[in-house]
C-alpha cells in the first residue's frame, strides 16, 4: 500500500481532534511505516492507529494538564530507565547496553516513549527530560562499576532539541560530576538529524567526539544513508535499522544489505551494531559478515536495574 493511499485512509477515519493536524496525522503516518517496515499492511495500519489512539486518549483529552503532568514527572522521578543490552558477536560477552526511558505515571502505570516522547519534543520537555536520562545513564553506569562489574559502554538516544552547542558542556559536566570515563558514554544520533541540521550538527559532533565521547548512527538505511554523511560527521558506529534484521534468514536482498552496509561501515573504520535481532538464525548470518554487535531480543529485552544486573552481568551469552 503507498504511503498516500494509508494516510488518505487514516485522514477519512480520524478527522481533525485531540489536536491532530494535518502535519501531525501525516508524522503518524511515515512513523508507522519506518517502525514497522516489511510487516503486513494490516499490522502497519493497526500500529498506526494505536499511535493515534494513545495520542488522543493521553494527552490531547486535555494537552495543558498532560504537559503539567510532564513536568511533575520530573520533580517527582517519575521517569526511570530500562537497560537493553549488546554483545560482541565474537566473544558474546555483553560489551554495552541502551539506555531506554520508561515513565511510571500514577494512573496510566508503565508507559512506553511513544505514548510521551511526541508530547515532550512538541512542548520542548525533552530537553530536561532527555539530560536527565543522559546523567542518570551515567550514575547508573558508574554504580555498577563501583559495584565490581566491568566496564561498559552506556548509549543513550539524543533528541534533536538536545543537539545544541550547550550539549558539549553538559556532557562534560555529567561526566565530571559522576565519575565515568568518556569512554564508557555513547551517544546516539539518527541520520534524519544529521541530514536536517547539517553544518552546525558537525561541529557539535566533532565537539562530543574530543570528549572521548562516542557517536552512533541510529536507524541506519531509513533516511538517506549517504556515504558522504558518514565521511563527513565522523561517527563511530552504525546501527543497521531493524527492518533490514527482519526476514534475514530467509530474504536475500536483507542479506545482501546487511552484508553491503557493514563491508560499507568496516572500510570507514566504523563498527556495526545489528538492532532488533530476534532469533538465533539471524545472530548466525550476522556472525558470518563479521558484524560486530547486536542487539534485540535474542539477547534480552529492556530491564530495569535490578533486572539487568540479575540476568546479564557476567554471563556469556548465546
Amino acid at each position: 500500500m503507498k504511503t498516500s493511499t494509508l494516510f488518505h485512509q487514516i485522514r477519512i477515519k480520524y478527522p481533525v481532534r485531540w489536536g491532530l493536524s494535518f502535519i501531525l496525522l501525516l508524522e503518524m503516518t511515515f512513523i508507522g511505516i519506518k517502525l514497522f517496515r516489511g510487516s503486513q499492511v494490516n499490522y502497519i495500519w493497526e500500529s498506526i492507529e494505536i499511535m493515534i489512539l494513545m495520542w488522543g486518549i493521553l494527552f490531547w483529552e486535555n494537552p495543558e494538564d498532560s504537559q503539567q503532568e510532564l513536568k511533575q514527572a520530573l520533580k517527582k522521578k517519575e521517569f526511570v530507565l530500562f537497560y537493553q543490552p549488546k554483545i560482541d558477536v565474537k566473544t558474546k560477552q555483553i560489551v554495552g547496553m541502551e539506555a531506554l526511558i520508561r515513565w511510571h505515571h500514577p494512573k496510566k502505570g508503565l508507559l512506553s516513549p511513544i505514548e510521551f516522547i511526541p508530547l515532550a519534543e512538541k512542548t520542548g520537555l525533552i530537553v530536561p527530560i532527555g539530560n536527565w536520562a543522559l546523567k542518570e545513564a551515567c550514575w547508573q553506569n558508574i554504580k555498577w562499576q563501583q559495584e565490581g562489574h566491568p566496564p561498559l559502554r552506556v548509549a543513550v538516544n539524543i533528541s534533536p532539541k538536545q543537539l545544541a552547542p550547550d550539549l558539549v558542556q553538559t556532557i562534560k559536566d555529567i561526566l565530571e560530576e559522576t565519575g565515568l570515563s568518556s569512554e564508557c558514554l555513547e551517544i546516539e544520533v539518527t541520520e534524519g538529524m544529521l541530514i536536517e541540521l547539517k553544518d552546525s550538527t558537525k561541529t557539535i559532533i566533532e565537539e562530543i567526539r574530543k570528549l572521548g565521547v562516542t557517536v552512533s548512527l541510529d536507524d541506519f538505511g531509513t533516511g538517506y544513508s549517504n556515504i558522504q554523511y558518514l565521511q563527513s560527521f565522523h561517527v563511530d558506529s552504525l546501527k543497521i535499522d531493524r527492518s533490514f534484521i527482519q526476514n534475514i534468514e530467509t530474504s536475500p536482498i536483507n542479506q545482501r544489505l546487511a552484508e553491503i552496509i557493514t563491508q560499507m561501515a568496516h572500510s570507514l573504520n566504523l563498527s556495526v551494531v545489528a538492532e532488533g535481532v530476534e532469533t538465533k538464525e539471524q545472530y548466525d548470518f550476522l556472525q558470518s559478515i563479521h558484524c560486530d554487535e547486536i542487539q534485540g531480543y535474542y539477547v534480552g529485552k529492556p530491564a530495569s536495574v535490578k533486572e539487568f544486573s540479575t540476568l546479564f552481568f557476567s554471563q556469556t551469552r548465546p
